[in-house]
């Protein structure tokens, strides 16, 4: 309203003037002067009317685009008809302009959106990867890193569930071994212990088992039967030849450095077994039971040093890769049957 004033007040004063000094001069306008003084005054009466309906179309347009800008265009009337093409074009072009930052505002947003699933995604995967890293370091120390990989990328919510499966058992232990620590310190038992024991498990991880305990001097390896129960068998037949082949060199080692030598018994069983989570609260291991289990203990308490026997279902699935000869057979507690076992026919180089 301030602006049409004075724009009114720039039309008027000059005209005033002009009556002004018409009243106080002596001139008498003529006609002409007069009709001049009456067109000039409607022009100015025509503009400023003009300019007062201009002014209204304008001051709506200011608060289009204001109400544009604070993100309220529905709450924005149309100009009227009556308003100039210009200010029509205009209108039309602030409309575009909010449309267009309408749509750059709304894909913002699902931008915005995006990195936000996309970044809930990356922090679970860390979360997963990071599970993994630390499962991987523990089950590290029992099984090898072919079995490991199967266990995390089961589909199963559960890989280490309780189950009744198939599995082919192998116990190793040291013969004589209390008869050979008398003559040694406890240092050098460890050390000796830590050194077998080390050889031993890499073998048996190379070869898909799993360490399930040691009990003193003695193992226990459980290669599963998941796939294939002929593969499970020769996996542990296979460890057991790499471990009497292994304990070989290594006692030449041993004697080489003049510490005690001392020879293996091993022994193999296959058969139905409980797999699952043995113990209390506070202290659980995950280890597998059954008669599968005291035949494979049973085996190795009979084989001589560097003597592999196993059992017969064993030798049913291997004695087509592996030449096995009959040993007899065993008693074995709470069996009313004995039990037929056969010793791994291999030449194995060792310390004699």
């Amino acid at each position: 309203m301030r602006s049409l004033l004075i724009f009114s007040l720039l039309g008027l004063i000059p005209t005033l003037m002009g009556v002004a000094l018409l009243l106080q001069s002596s001139i008498t306008p003529d006609t002409t002067v007069i009709a001049m003084g009456a067109t000039a005054l409607f022009s100015l009466l025509a503009g400023l009317a003009l300019l007062i309906g201009n002014f209204g179309h304008v001051r709506r347009l200011a608060r289009f685009a204001s109400l544009i800008a604070a993100g309220r265009g529905k709450e924005a009337q149309r100009l009227s008809k009556r308003a100039p093409a210009e200010l029509h074009q205009l209108e039309q072009s602030v409309r575009t302009l909010a449309a267009e930052a309408d749509k750059g505002k709304r894909n913002f947003a699902e931008l915005v959106a995006r990195v936000k699933q996309h970044t809930t995604k990356m922090q679970a995967l860390k979360e997963k990867l990071k599970r993994e890293s630390v499962l991987r370091a523990y089950l590290a120390r029992y099984v090898g890193n072919d079995v490991i990989e199967q266990m995390i990328l089961s589909q199963q919510e559960d890989p280490l569930k309780n189950e009744r499966t198939e599995a082919t058992l192998l116990f190793a232990d040291i013969r004589s071994f209390t008869t050979l620590s008398e003559n040694m310190s406890p240092e050098d038992i460890i050390a000796m212990l830590n050194e077998y024991f080390d050889a031993m498990v890499g073998i048996i991880f190379k070869h898909n088992g799993i360490l399930d305990k040691f009990v003193g001097d003695e193992l226990m390896a459980v290669f599963p039967s998941r796939t294939d129960k002929i593969a499970a068998a020769l996996d542990a037949i296979h460890t057991a030849q790499e471990m009497q082949e292994n304990i070989g060199r290594l006692m030449q080692d041993r004697n080489t450095r003049g510490f005690p030598v001392f020879q293996v018994g091993i022994g193999i069983n296959t058969g139905n077994v409980v797999v699952g989570n043995v113990g209390a609260k506070n202290r659980m291991d995950y280890t597998v039971i059954g008669d599968t289990v005291n035949v494979a203990a049973r085996l190795e308490q009979i084989a001589e040093g560097q003597e592999i026997l196993v059992g017969e279902q064993t030798r049913n699935y291997c004695k087509h890769a592996i030449l096995m000869r009959e040993k007899g057979e065993i008693s074995v507690k709470n069996r009313t049957e004995p039990v037929k076992c056969y010793e791994v026919v291999k030449k194995i180089t060792g310390f004699k």
